[in-house]
């Protein structure tokens, strides 16, 4: 559908840079994925991508007009990133909480869309997922305590991932012009 825009396309593959496999069977073992399960996932993800990450926020203030980013299901890869951006732009914990149980109220559609398109995503597998397949405050809680509890912000995660203080800066200034 946007074969005639002139648009970049920039290939961030978060999952597979971090070391861990996509395949969703292969992260629900048996039990039900829990919230807390998925907190600690996605800070051992943000970390291992953090170059990636970095690499898109410098995308995004280099564009010259409006950004789109996306996945599949739209709450790991990029709720992962939106955590990127909102920790480089200062936002506040309640926003980014806030900001992502807001994909909670369209996975039933998204799954629905997943299930039938790809055999893969059987009543079973989606069952045993549990909130590998949610938007959950707690999961997103749990991913920000363990920030803290290395001592560290999310800023400051950045920054010592290899993100510059003036990367930071303009994407502050982009956040206040667009």
């Amino acid at each position: 559908p946007l074969a005639h825009y002139d648009i970049d396309y920039l290939n961030l593959p978060i999952l597979e840079s971090s070391g861990t496999s996509q395949n969703l069977g292969e992260l629900v073992s048996g039990s039900e994925f829990t919230n807390p399960m998925l907190g600690r996932w996605y800070f051992d993800v943000f970390h291992k991508a953090m170059p990636l990450l970095i690499d898109g926020l410098q995308a995004v203030s280099e564009a010259q007009g409006a950004v789109l980013f996306h996945c599949a299901i739209g709450k790991d890869r990029t709720g992962l990133f939106a955590v990127a951006l909102h920790g480089a732009l200062g936002t506040h914990r309640a926003h980014i909480v806030s900001d992502f149980e807001k994909t909670e109220g369209n996975l039933a559609k998204v799954l629905a869309r997943l299930s039938a398109s790809q055999p893969f995503w059987t009543p079973e597998i989606m069952s045993k997922a549990g909130a590998l397949l949610r938007a959950e405050a707690e999961a997103m809680h749990v991913f920000l305590d363990t920030v803290e509890a290395q001592g560290t912000d999310l800023e400051e995660m950045l920054v010592d991932g290899g993100a510059t203080v003036a990367l930071l800066e303009d994407l502050r200034a982009l956040a206040l012009t667009r």
